[in-house]
């Protein structure tokens, strides 16, 4: 019997599409910001690093509903992005 993780990276995996962009590797997703914006990521890899960026789409979610990008954003997104390495 397979776990529920390997169930849903199997699932998921058949609902993402991936392109190569000037941004890096574009990788589209099943799931939505709240205002419906269909959520997409890149990859850019630079030797042995991989770095991934939503192309500016949260500044620009943060702009569209009259928000800046402050320090307090800004320390709370590094403290997550730590989280994975």
């Amino acid at each position: 019997m397979s776990s529920l993780c390997e169930d849903i990276k199997l699932h998921t995996s058949r609902m993402l599409v991936c392109n190569e962009t000037n941004l890096g590797t574009e990788i589209c997703t099943p799931l939505s910001y709240p205002d419906g914006e269909a959520v997409t990521v890149f990859a850019f890899v630079k030797g042995s690093t991989v770095t991934l960026h939503d192309g500016g789409m949260a500044a620009y979610s943060l702009g569209k509903r009259g928000q800046s990008f402050t320090k307090k954003i800004a320390k709370r997104a590094e403290i997550f992005a730590k989280l994975y390495g």
